[in-house]
């Protein structure tokens, strides 16, 4: 079996995006951040991340906890009404988001910890968006 460093060349040498990101952050055209790796959404920048926390490069996170985070920015941010997209916004921080941040002090929430809190946003999205359609004058 190859020993880690040689299966970490060997992945470098496929040329995939995680070198390009390297290759950034080496020049300084691109920070050593959890937010710089953030603006990419290939896996193997995910990969890339996941070694560079291994190797204590950039500081541990709670990737569920993020990943919850953005899918609730994005689902408010589709909201088309202003009031409904606030209430969505303030129903997800303080009675979803608030709960996992909590949990996630402790230890890392898991994949699952999260799939109730988006069916409830979901949910609620869906509700707000059938009492505009059904509401008065319709």
């Amino acid at each position: 079996m190859a020993s880690n460093h040689v299966r970490v060349l060997d992945w470098l040498r496929q040329g995939n995006t995680a070198v390009s990101v390297l290759r950034e952050i080496a020049t300084a055209e691109c920070s050593l951040d959890h937010e710089s790796l953030d603006a990419r959404t290939d896996k193997a920048v995910e990969h890339l991340r996941a070694v560079l926390v291994a190797a204590d490069a950039l500081p541990q996170r709670d990737e569920q906890l993020v990943a919850a985070e953005r899918w609730t920015a994005a689902a408010v941010a589709a909201i088309a009404d202003p009031s409904d997209r606030h209430t969505i916004q303030a129903f997800a921080t303080w009675t979803h988001l608030i709960r996992l941040r909590k949990y996630s002090r402790r230890k890392p929430i898991t994949a699952g910890q999260t799939v109730p809190a988006r069916r409830s946003v979901k949910a609620a999205i869906d509700f707000l968006a059938w009492l505009r359609a059904e509401g008065p004058g319709s």
